[in-house]
């Protein structure tokens, strides 16, 4: 996982408030130990008092850039996570949108295999010309159908830019179509 832009300000002012810390706590101590017996302990002592006081001013600068850093990346995490979850959305829209055009591949090609399933069929009326041509009529038909819903479902895939549904749809298209002719030269109008 890469660092935020925001990870080098963060780790940056924590280190010096780390410091700073670090710095008063041994001024601190050091104030606290200081021998107090003669003027010149006494002065240096109070030296050391000064630059513990001046150390603690460095220290509530550190803690403000520190709760600016703080801040920031907050704001960072957040505008991140908007993004995520438009991202979310906008995958799941896509989702839908696939599904929808797959759901309605699938059911053209359920047609067509209900379809091949008449056309296997027709031999079993063969003794009834007039009813094998008016199926024939029938099955040309429910094809034709079948070859403009699968050109219309690739052309809608087409347009949503999902290729792997316009390219079973095209597939199935010409599949049916070839049945088609096929049919029309065997069993003419």
């Amino acid at each position: 996982m890469g660092k935020s832009g925001n990870a080098g300000g963060l780790a940056d002012a924590a280190r010096r408030l780390e410091e700073a810390l670090t710095r008063f706590d041994e001024l601190v101590a050091a104030v606290k130990r200081a021998p107090l017996g003669s003027r010149k302990q006494i002065e240096r002592a109070a030296r050391t008092m000064q630059e513990a006081a001046d150390n603690q001013e460095v220290c509530a600068g550190a803690l403000g850039e520190l709760a600016q850093a703080l801040a920031h990346g907050r704001e960072q995490n957040q505008h991140s996570a908007d993004a995520l979850t438009a991202r979310a959305a906008e995958i799941q829209a896509r989702a839908n949108e696939h599904d929808a055009l797959s759901a309605g591949l699938r059911a053209i090609a359920e047609r067509a295999t209900a379809l091949n399933k008449q056309v296997q069929d027709l031999g079993a009326n063969a003794g009834d010309a007039a009813a094998v041509r008016t199926k024939i009529g029938d099955i040309k038909s429910a094809l034709d159908a079948i070859v403009a819903d699968s050109d219309e479902l690739r052309r809608k895939a087409n347009e949503a830019e999902l290729s792997d549904i316009a390219r079973e749809a095209d597939t199935l298209h010409q599949t049916v179509a070839s049945a088609r002719r096929k049919l029309s030269e065997v069993a003419p109008s």
